[in-house]
């Protein structure tokens, strides 16, 4: 996500395939993080 963002990309489009839990679990992980951490108008701070 660093390089991402460095780039100048400020959101990126992610598919995760519903049977991979493992998967799921790490991107709604990292979603969730952004929301709380970088979110100037999430309702968590």
């Amino acid at each position: 996500m660093h390089l991402v963002h460095a780039l100048g990309r400020h959101t990126v489009t992610v598919t995760v395939e519903d049977n991979n839990p493992a998967a799921m679990a790490l991107y709604l992980s990292r979603d969730f993080r952004r929301l709380t951490d970088d979110d100037p108008e999430s309702d968590y701070d």
